[in-house]
């Protein structure tokens, strides 16, 4: 009887160690369990609540914006202020870079438009664009645009014929105009258009009528800035 009291209480203890020995292992299971899956998924779920979905997204806003498109602006103007457009990705802020110097940003409406009134200085201007999305992320660059801001009048000079000249016989009635005004401007001699030659002179035949004949000049640079000039010459056959 005893002998057999002992082996069963060896076998119970045994049975019990055993038990103790599964619960130690399911306890430490679900301990790691909780530390390294439940609890993160829990701090990343309280931190989208409090602080938005950026930390669900991060992938996704460490993706630059388009590169924003600019509408050619002129090449030249008169006025110190110039309107200038483009499109680009919605609900980003579009930054206006002049002359190498990050000038102002608008925000990029939900139609994909923006829109800038720049301040040019007299004399050359570099244009370009670019945007920051809302998470920080800037696009590339677009290509510089060359304004020039031209508030002077072009000089405009008549070579021949000399205004108040007299000339005769039927011969030398068609005469050839020759002048000079700023480069790639647009002259109008009698509504008759010409346009200058790179370094500024033009040159047009004309018809001379019987009597007085009155030539009108009008140049008009690229800035729009006009000059007028009006010589006579006389014609007798």
């Amino acid at each position: 009887m005893p002998k057999t009291r002992s082996r069963l209480s060896r076998k119970q203890q045994q049975q019990m160690m055993h038990q103790t020995v599964l619960i130690v292992v399911v306890a430490l299971s679900l301990l790691v369990a909780f530390i390294f899956f439940i609890m993160p998924q829990f701090l990343s779920l309280a931190d989208s609540i409090l602080n938005g979905p950026s930390i669900l997204n991060e992938d996704q806003d460490q993706i630059p914006p388009q590169t924003p498109i600019l509408a050619v602006p002129v090449s030249a103007t008169n006025s110190a202020s110039l309107l200038i457009s483009g499109i680009g990705e919605m609900a980003s802020q579009a930054v206006l870079v002049l002359n190498g110097e990050k000038l102002e940003e608008v925000k990029i409406d939900d139609k994909g438009e923006f829109k800038f009134k720049v301040s040019l200085i007299e004399g050359g201007n570099a244009l370009a664009v670019y945007s920051i999305d809302e998470a920080g992320n800037e696009s590339v660059q677009t290509r510089e645009y060359k304004v020039t801001l031209d508030t002077e009048a072009p000089v405009l000079e008549v070579s021949s014929p000399e205004d108040g000249s007299t000339i005769e016989l039927r011969k030398n009635q068609i005469i050839t105009i020759i002048g000079t005004t700023e480069s790639q401007a647009k002259v109008f001699i009698n509504d008759r258009l010409v346009y200058a030659k790179a370094d500024g002179s033009f040159s047009m035949s004309y018809k001379l009528e019987e009597g007085e004949n009155k030539l009108k000049f009008k140049a008009i640079d690229r800035g729009g800035n006009e000059s007028e000039k009006e010589i006579t010459v006389k014609f007798r056959f």
